[in-house]
């Protein structure tokens, strides 16, 4: 399998921190997580003699297609597996064979008989198919519209220029990582509800902050639907999975665009954070004013960041009439909650000269937002509390 280094610059890190929304840093914060879990591929295979064949097929797909094999490499669910596998020696090594599989058939190329053994077939970003439904077919070794096989629900949504093409994934055995329930199976209108409020989103997102739009489109690539509880409103990120992100039902595609937004940035620090030690090992707590339990360094220096891109989301949605009182509002709140959250963790002597480096970038991308007057005092139930509730 082949395996390249992608070194992230200080530039990058300066870019990220003052969210610029640059789709080109997103794109090597893609890449070099595709060569992470390349490498975790490659430690998992050598601990087990077994994997050489499925890792065999994996380099022909490679070879015969860079790009299907990068896509497969990229799929957040595919990392999950490779880190908690490679951390834990926790999960199903022979699940490298499904990814093997996978990559051949985006590639072109036939699977063979001993990458599909499995009673049911699960191929990472495509779907899956039981066994006993299985059968020659010109694009590989399973038929990918026969019976018995289920697909990955897919969304794929354009205005203007832009374009964004993710998975609503409801069938990955590796989407379960986030400690929280996953839905099952998605019936058809529940599926169409999904569909509408990614749409929603985009359109707000695309319409009112194109650069958002921009790195979302570039490195935003899989959903996975929580089971939904009363009175209980939340979206997670796992640190390995890149482009990943998991949400309970929103109520409104503002509501999912800012658990967009707000996912991805954890996404993108996790990732940073490959590189860039931030902060050194802190037994302090730290206050913080979007949650009522002290946080440590780490976590405040996640929730600066993304709370300030969706304050920085807001302020953008301001200028929809629909949504002008409440994102004015948001606004606000946000700015206020993490300048003064920014104040308790500037002079901690645990922040590395990286650190202090990237929360200057972000205290000078909150400092910069201005609070929107509002026309009215009316505010909408959903709001900021939904995502601050997490």
């Amino acid at each position: 399998m082949m395996y390249s280094v992608h070194p992230i610059s200080l530039s990058v890190l300066d870019s990220i921190a003052r969210g610029t929304f640059d789709s080109g840093a997103v794109s090597s914060l893609r890449r070099m997580r595709v060569s992470r879990t390349l490498m975790l591929i490659r430690d998992i295979v050598s601990r087990d003699p077994e994997l050489q064949s499925a890792a065999d097929a994996f380099s022909r797909a490679q070879k015969a297609s860079p790009t299907a094999g990068e896509e497969v490499l990229a799929y957040p669910w595919v990392a999950a597996w490779a880190g908690r596998h490679t951390r834990l020696r926790d999960g199903d090594g022979a699940h490298f064979r499904a990814v093997a599989a996978a990559a051949l058939l985006r590639s072109g190329l036939d699977a063979p008989a001993d990458l599909l053994t499995e009673p049911l077939l699960q191929l990472p970003g495509l779907g899956e198919l039981a066994s006993a439904n299985r059968r020659r077919s010109s694009c590989g070794a399973v038929d990918l519209d026969g019976p018995g096989w289920r697909a990955v629900h897919r969304v794929e949504c354009g205005h203007g220029d832009m374009r964004l093409r993710i998975t609503v994934d409801d069938l990955d055995p590796y989407r379960d990582c986030h400690d929280h329930p996953v839905s099952e199976r998605l019936d058809g209108p529940t599926r169409d509800d999904w569909t509408e409020l990614i749409t929603g989103a985009w359109r707000l997102l695309t319409t009112y902050a194109p650069p958002m739009a921009g790195e979302l489109a570039t490195g935003l690539v899989s959903m996975v639907p929580l089971r939904s509880a009363p009175d209980l409103a939340a979206s997670i990120t796992h640190a390995d999975a890149f482009g990943g992100f998991a949400t309970t039902k929103p109520v409104s595609p503002a509501d999912l665009a800012v658990a967009m937004v707000h996912e991805f940035q954890h996404s993108k620090l996790n990732a940073l954070m490959d590189v860039f030690v931030l902060c050194e090992p802190d037994a302090r707590r730290y206050t913080v004013a979007w949650r009522d339990d002290p946080r440590p360094l780490v976590g405040v220096i996640h929730g600066l960041y993304a709370f300030t891109a969706v304050a920085r989301l807001w302020s953008r949605l301001c200028h929809d009439p629909g949504l002008h009182d409440l994102a004015s509002h948001n606004v606000a709140t946000l700015r206020s909650q993490v300048m003064h959250s920014l104040a308790e963790v500037l002079d901690s002597p645990a922040l590395t000269p990286a650190g202090a480096r990237f929360l200057a970038g972000v205290g000078a991308a909150v400092r910069g937002l201005q609070d929107v007057r509002r026309r009215g005092s009316g505010r909408s139930r959903d709001g900021v509390s939904w995502i601050v509730r997490q």
